[in-house]
Order: structure tokens, then sequence, then C-alpha cells
């Protein structure tokens, strides 16, 4: 600490020493060095176990209700619609059917998604006697599993997705039947969605 002798005393003519305050920081005592380092570690602490925790803790919140839920979905779409073929004249050379397709994940977690892409023949006549019988205009109707004639299993596999993830898949097959009409379906097996378009008989 340092002194300043310059002030006096005039009613007294006697020298007095002021003290001047320092700029520097007092140090700390041990005991609040101590204290510091236990409120670090208390903290520290918790911060982990939220970490560790997390997925419970969210889990529980969700149950309160007081974690709000994202929509989740997965998209499933063919990624060039307007090029379909519709006949079976407009199959390439090697008359093998092609396609694209894209998953899009959107589940906010990774997913593994299962495909099975099927090809479905079906019996026009089949067809029409059930819509005859059922008195209903149904030539167009897409879920009549009594008119499915063969079922083929062109092609599966799999794949995982990240959250906002998306594959294109590309698909040539052969078609078991060039004499029946046919729906192309692709199926994701987990999720229990499907999309499908149709190739008929050439004209």
């Amino acid at each position: 600490m340092e002194f300043n002798e310059n002030l006096t005393n005039e009613g007294a003519g006697e020298t007095t020493i002021a003290p001047i305050q320092s700029s520097q920081p007092l140090p700390l005592s041990p005991l609040r060095k101590l204290l510091i380092i236990e409120y670090a570690l208390i903290i520290a602490l918790c911060l982990l176990n939220i970490y560790l925790y997390r997925f419970l803790i969210i889990n529980q919140l969700k149950e309160w209700k007081i974690w709000k839920l994202p929509e989740t979905l997965t998209e499933l779409y063919f990624t060039e619609h307007l090029s379909l073929p519709s006949t079976f004249d407009e199959l390439g050379v090697d008359q093998k059917v092609r396609f694209k397709f894209t998953v899009h994940n959107l589940e906010y977690k990774v997913m593994e998604y299962k495909y099975e892409v099927w090809a479905y023949t079906v019996d026009e006549n089949t067809i029409k006697e059930i819509t005859e019988s059922s008195g209903q205009n149904n030539e167009n109707n897409n879920t009549i599993p009594e008119a499915i004639d063969k079922e083929t299993l062109l092609e599966q596999g799999q794949v995982q997705l990240i959250h906002g993830g998306y594959k294109t898949i590309q698909i040539a097959a052969s078609l078991p039947n060039q004499q029946k009409r046919t729906r192309i379906a692709i199926r994701l097996k987990d999720q229990n969605q499907e999309i499908h378009f149709w190739i008929d008989k050439s004209n």
C-alpha cells in the first residue's frame, strides 16, 4: 500500500499520511478459492448428467407433453413421374421397365428403409366380373386383390438415411408378362407406404 506524504494538517501544523487505494485486486483467500472450485465442479457434473441422460429427459418431457413433438414423415415419390411408361411399347429395346423413385427422411432420426419393387399382373375379365356384380364402375380400381393374376418381386434393397437425407434409386427390371395389364408398385415395408403406376397392353 502506498502513502501520500504531501498532505498537511494546517490547524495542528503536523504532516499526515493518507492511504492511496491500490489498482491491483486483493488476492483470494484459500476458502474462497475452494468454494469457486466446488461450484464449478457441481455445474460441470450437472451438465454431464444432462448430456448422458438427455434422451431419458426428453422422453419424460414428451410424456408430460412439455416437449413439443415435431411432425415426422417419410416421403416416397417417383422422381420423374411425367416420364413413367404407360404402355409396353414405351419400354426399351431390352423390354425392361425403367424409372426412379426417391425416399426422403423427415423422421428426426436415422432411419433404415427396406424397399421392395413388385409387379402385379391383373386379369381384366375378373375386374369386369367384380365391378358388374358390385354394380359400380370401378374399371380403374387399383385395389382389387381378387383380380391379381400374378405377383413378381422385381427388386429389393435397403438404404440408411439421416434426418433430412434422401436417396434416389434407379430401377431397370424385366416384366414377367407383357400381355396383361401390370401394376408396378414400390413398397416401404416397415413404413406401410406404397406408390405405383400402371403399364397397359400395347395398342
